[in-house]
């Protein structure tokens, strides 16, 4: 049988960038340390197979609060399912917005609110 035609990746290549370079090192550090100081907990660095770090909260704040996956939710630019910069969380949402022909992507955003039959085209006359 014939090998399959296309791009085929190196995954040894690829497992030595994701444990030793620098740069993705440099990108968790910068995201872990955001998490961990809205948090108020610390970072763990560790390699497995990858690079990794780890927040370390205290395990009550965490088991009532969720303060470690709240930080990191901050820090990730989402929280409550919307998008904190203003923009789209869902295909779906982006879909139905652009349909309604606003030119602001905030006023797209509020007129998906209503859901597909909120459209201006679908309501009735």
């Amino acid at each position: 049988m014939a090998r399959k035609q296309g791009f085929v990746p190196n995954r040894k290549n690829i497992g030595l960038i994701l444990k030793e370079d620098s740069g993705i090192a440099a990108a968790l550090d910068d995201i872990a340390e955001d998490a961990a100081a809205k948090a108020g907990g610390q970072v763990v660095k560790y390699v497995t197979d990858r690079q990794a770090r780890s927040v370390v909260v205290d395990a009550e704040a965490q088991a009532i609060d969720g303060t470690a996956t709240k930080a990191m939710g901050e820090t990730a630019g989402q929280r409550s399912g919307r998008n904190q910069n203003g923009g789209f969380v869902s295909r779906s949402q982006w879909r139905r917005a652009f349909a309604t022909g606003l030119s602001d992507a905030e006023e797209r955003a509020k007129a998906t609110s209503g859901g597909y039959s909120g459209l201006p085209e679908r309501k009735q006359k």
